[in-house]
Formats: C-alpha cells, structure tokens, sequence
C-alpha cells in the first residue's frame, strides 16, 4: 500500500524545518535541509526534497549549489525553476554582501580568513583575464 502525502504534510515538514533553523541555528541543518528550505521560499505547497537532493548530488556541496549559474541549476536540476533559482541567488547575494560590509567594518583585518573570505565573494564572477 502506497503512503499518499497530502500538502498538509508538506507544509508539516517546512514548519518543522523552520522550526529547527529558529531553535538550533543553521548549524543544526544538514546541507540538504538547508537547499530544501531555500528551495521552498518559491513554489507554495511542493516537495522541494527531491530537488534538493539532486542539486546536491550534481554540485557536490551547498557553496557549489549556491555559487552554480541559474542555466545550469535550471539544466541539471529537475524540478529547479526561476523562483527557486532566485532564492538560490538571493541567499548567495546577501552572504556576499555580508562579507563586505563586515570587512569594510573593521578597521583592520585580524586574519588571513577574513582576507580569504571576502576575496572569494568579491571576486567570484571576475574573469581570470580580468586580473
């Protein structure tokens, strides 16, 4: 006998996620839960699991899946539209733009890490030739 999820669970399963996030932080979050929970800021009562296995799965990692251009998640990605694309793009802008301002903060750098840090973000989408 075949179990029938109805979107009531769906939605179950999301509180539940978002209920993990408000209580223990993103650390209490496996990768997967945390492309699944970005992924369900865009379609209203869907499974988002599944793609967000696959992205997973093709990337490799969650900065990979954040960090992937929106034709290859929207090509390698069953499942992967504008929206959750979108989402995807949003949380990678707002890491970014996190990194920046809290470097432009200080005013001196206290580890090679922050160095390392803001330099992937800023200068993730120059061209080698560019440098």
């Amino acid at each position: 006998m075949a179990i029938k999820y109805s979107s009531e669970s769906s939605t179950d399963h999301r509180q539940r996620l978002r209920g993990k996030f408000q209580e223990k932080g993103i650390e209490a979050l496996a990768d997967i839960e945390v492309v699944e929970l970005l992924l369900t800021f865009a379609p209203p009562r869907s499974d988002c699991k599944q793609a967000a296995r696959d992205a997973l799965a093709k990337f490799g990692s969650l900065p990979e899946v954040l960090d992937a251009s929106p034709v290859l998640l929207k090509k390698k990605v069953k499942g992967m539209g504008p929206k959750n694309i979108f989402a995807l793009q949003f949380v990678q802008g707002i890491a970014r733009r996190y990194l920046r301002q809290r470097i432009q903060k200080k005013n001196y750098i206290t580890s090679s890490k922050d160095v390392a840090d803001y330099l992937i973000h800023a200068l993730r989408f120059h061209s080698d030739k560019a440098m």
